[in-house]
């Protein structure tokens, strides 16, 4: 049902939903979902704005603008408490366009910030496959007949060498302007045929592979593990198939550089260390588990009881990881062992290189390397 308020954000530029309204649209299952991230509130006045001039709330990005409200960042809802309901017992609810941006940039691992491009365009985000730059567009409208305007974007989207129109519902059937935006290396996606209900997960990689060469397509799928890695996986209870490479190239103002499922990544020298020494671990064959004293005693977290170290980890990579899941890519086996839940051979690097790194820890774990 989750396309049916996408269909009605498309077509209902300012709506407010009354409680009967938003039953039709919705399941509760998913209107609880959205309420909790924020991206769908209870209204506390009638004209639908449930905030005051002074609020830090986009509203101008919400699918009711009111012009007693100012522009903020793209996560302000998420510091705010929840507006209290109308007293009469008339509920209303709107959908915040910001918040529902954010959320989407945030869980599909996008790069860049979100921000408004024109009155319905947005710029939702990048990615980089190799050395090709796609960005995300999020457009509230699409009309076959303003192609100058989607054509217009590209000069907005410069930088980007591919763009990929995202849209509540709407399909472009005409080939002649489906064609047209393919030569300006543009194509249109409507978020009802691909998104996620539950997780609002957009199914990134299936939307750039036509722009992408045959061999670059091939990197941003898994490869399928040989037999004996499978056999690998299964005994050391690996839980992930992402895969890592470690460039080695020389760090520019203590950030390194790596690169997560094609994804390129950069750590502080901090979180490159301790990532190096799990990876060394893990080449080692023997299911990779550290235990945290070593891990202190080796300088690699500040405290034996401290968890900041991974959590920064974590939520550095989650974005570029398969199932957008740290926890799960770096695990911890409730016995207080850590390690890189993914098979050994999924982890490649550039051995010279690490040599010649400046940090001496990392030359250090670079001579464990096989």
């Amino acid at each position: 049902m989750m396309n049916r308020l996408l269909e009605h954000l498309e077509q209902f530029h300012h709506s407010v939903l009354s409680e009967s309204e938003l039953h039709t649209l919705l399941t509760p299952q998913e209107s609880e979902n959205l309420m909790q991230q924020r991206i769908l509130m209870d209204c506390a006045e009638p004209h639908g704005c449930a905030f005051s001039a002074g609020c830090s709330h986009a509203c101008p990005m919400c699918s009711y603008p009111h012009k007693d409200c100012i522009e903020a960042g793209p996560l302000a809802h998420e510091k705010e408490d929840a507006p209290v309901p109308r007293e009469n017992g008339m509920r209303r609810y709107v959908v915040c366009l910001r918040q529902f941006l954010s959320v989407l940039h945030r869980i599909n691992g996008l790069h860049g910030r979100v921000h408004r491009l024109d009155r319905d365009g947005f710029y939702l985000g990048r990615r980089v496959y190799g050395n090709r730059r796609v960005g995300f567009v999020f457009l509230r409208r699409i009309d076959e007949r303003e192609l100058l305007k989607l054509a217009g974007l590209r000069h907005l989207c410069r930088e980007d060498e591919f763009l990929v129109l995202l849209n509540p519902s709407f399909t472009i059937e005409n080939l002649f302007i489906r064609h047209l935006l393919h030569l300006e290396h543009m194509v249109q996606k409507p978020l009802a045929q691909c998104l996620d209900p539950e997780t609002l997960e957009i199914p990134l990689e299936e939307m750039v592979s036509e722009f992408l060469q045959p061999e670059q397509s091939e990197i941003l799928r898994s490869a399928p593990l040989s037999k004996a890695q499978a056999l690998d996986h299964q005994r050391f209870e690996f839980l992930c198939h992402d895969r890592l490479h470690v460039p080695g190239t020389l760090p520019t103002k203590r950030s390194n550089l790596i690169h997560l499922n094609d994804n390129p990544l950069r750590l502080g020298d901090a979180l490159f260390v301790l990532l190096l020494y799990l990876a060394v671990e893990l080449k080692k064959g023997e299911g990779g588990w550290v235990d945290k004293i070593t891990l202190w005693e080796k300088g690699l977290v500040s405290s034996p009881d401290s968890y900041q170290a991974y959590s920064n980890l974590r939520n550095t990579l989650a974005g570029s990881l398969l199932k957008k899941d740290g926890a799960a890519f770096i695990q911890n086996d409730g016995s207080k062992r850590y390690r890189i839940s993914t098979h050994p051979d999924c982890i490649t690097y550039d051995k010279a290189k690490l040599l010649n790194h400046p940090d001496q820890r990392v030359k250090a774990l670079a001579r464990e390397l096989p």
